[in-house]
């Protein structure tokens, strides 16, 4: 039996079903799958192993007749199978939309961009800190939508305070009350059916409405502040939020899980130490977002002129890796569990 389980960063999102899914086919004793729907959180930091294990107590189920299918690289345990899918999906995607063309900077660049779909704790106290101190540096988006029911399941408010210790969220629900921030002011309602179909992610159908107006903005800002899928817990899962900037050749700060700019490097890839700190790398999300501003703050007193002069001293790192993700392979995640 395959057993889909959505999720998010410490969540699964339809766990009643998942667990009666889980214990209709270990009382009929059947080999089960767990499908993570080509995605990658850490299957214990979002419970899974322990609603597994719990399950299997209660049907005396063997373990090992369970395969969970992740992108997660790091995934491991000693009794349940794992299979370990390379996200080559997410980089074909890409791939598809013609991003491989020069992106020519502007000489007189704002500092950051950010691009944000949907809204989580970090990805919002990120964006309101570079709103409140750094607007006038920053190119950004943030389509959280309270009109669109894909956007209330995750706001990041409560997040915030619970997870992060942040007692004070004023600004960070002000910030969201200006919301959704598109491009052009491009109206825009992820419609789930069609990716439920294979008929597109959500940024995949924003794409298509921003095309070329989007891809422009890259040529107006010097760094671009990423936001991964997953940040807790022992999880290397990169995405189509990595690969853009690589593939249009912009330097990048990413808040994601513990070493991810560690594993970035075992694929090839080379990251921006001698240009900023980047000892963010080493902390847990909820340290990580506080040194990732301390960065924003050093880099942002930086005159136009210098920023040019980094990207120039950068162009070697930013054309390696845009020729390490078009030779990418399935063959070089094997790296990452070495």
């Amino acid at each position: 039996m395959i057993i889909s389980v959505e999720s998010r960063d410490r969540v699964i999102w339809d766990k009643d079903r998942v667990t009666i899914d889980l214990l209709c086919a270990m009382r009929k004793s059947e080999s089960i799958t767990v499908d993570l729907r080509m995605e990658g959180p850490d299957a214990d930091d979002i419970g899974l192993y322990r609603l597994i294990e719990a399950c299997a107590m209660e049907t005396n189920y063997s373990l090992t007749n369970i395969t969970i299918a992740t992108c997660n690289q790091l995934e491991y345990h000693d009794k349940i199978n794992i299979d370990i899918i390379p996200p080559m999906h997410l980089l074909s995607r890409e791939f598809n939309k013609n991003y491989s063309h020069e992106c020519i900077k502007n000489n007189n660049l704002k500092h950051f961009g950010r691009f944000v779909g949907r809204s989580n704790a970090p990805r919002l106290f990120l964006s309101t800190y570079l709103d409140k101190y750094y607007n006038d540096k920053t190119i950004s988006t943030y389509h959280f939508n309270l009109d669109d029911d894909y956007h209330k399941d995750e706001i990041g408010l409560e997040a915030l305070m619970t997870n992060y210790n942040i007692s004070n969220i004023t600004d960070h629900a002000k910030f969201l009350a200006t919301c959704p921030r598109t491009i052009d002011n491009i109206k825009f309602k992820y419609q789930k059916e069609r990716y439920t179909n294979r008929g597109g992610d959500f940024s995949t159908q924003l794409h298509e409405l921003e095309k070329d107006k989007f891809i422009s903005k890259y040529q107006q800002f010097f760094v671009e502040i990423v936001s991964e899928t997953f940040f807790n817990g022992n999880t290397f899962f990169i995405t189509e939020k990595i690969f853009r900037p690589i593939l249009l050749k912009t330097p990048f700060i990413v808040q994601g899980p513990v070493d991810y700019l560690k594993n970035l490097r075992k694929l090839g890839f080379k990251t921006f130490h001698d240009f900023w700190d980047e000892g963010y790398d080493a902390d847990p999300a909820q340290h990580s977002i506080k040194e990732i501003t301390k960065v924003i703050d050093v880099i942002s007193q930086e005159p136009t002129d210098e920023l040019n002069w980094m990207l120039y001293n950068m162009k070697d790192i930013l054309e390696h890796n845009y020729n390490t993700l078009q030779n990418l392979s399935e063959k070089d995640f094997e790296k990452i569990r070495r």
